[in-house]
C-alpha cells in the first residue's frame, strides 16, 4: 500500500501505517483500500467490508454512521443491512 503525502517524514509515517494494516484485523484479508470520508482516512477491507482507522498506533473498527461523506459507505451498509 502506497500513499503519497508531501512533507518531511511523511513517507516514513505512511509506510508504518502500511505495515500495521498489511491484513484486515478481522478476517486477515489482504485487499485493503484507502478511503476518505471527508474528515479522516480509513482502510476498507473488501473481503469482509469492515472499515478500520489508525490513530497513534491503535487500530479500531469504524462505525459506518460516522462516515457520511465516504463514497464506499454502501459497502459498510451492505455488511450490516
Amino acid at each position: 500500500m502506497t500513499i503519497s503525502i508531501p512533507g518531511p517524514g511523511a513517507e516514513t509515517a505512511v509506510s508504518t501505517i502500511g505495515r500495521i494494516l498489511d491484513r484486515c484485523p478481522a478476517c486477515a484479508g489482504i485487499h485493503l483500500y484507502t478511503v476518505y470520508d471527508g474528515e479522516s482516512t480509513n482502510f476498507l477491507c473488501r473481503s469482509c467490508n469492515r472499515c478500520w482507522h489508525v490513530t497513534l498506533g491503535w487500530v479500531h473498527q469504524v462505525d459506518r454512521d460516522t462516515c457520511p461523506g465516504c463514497e464506499w459507505k454502501f459497502a459498510c451498509a451492505s455488511r450490516w443491512d
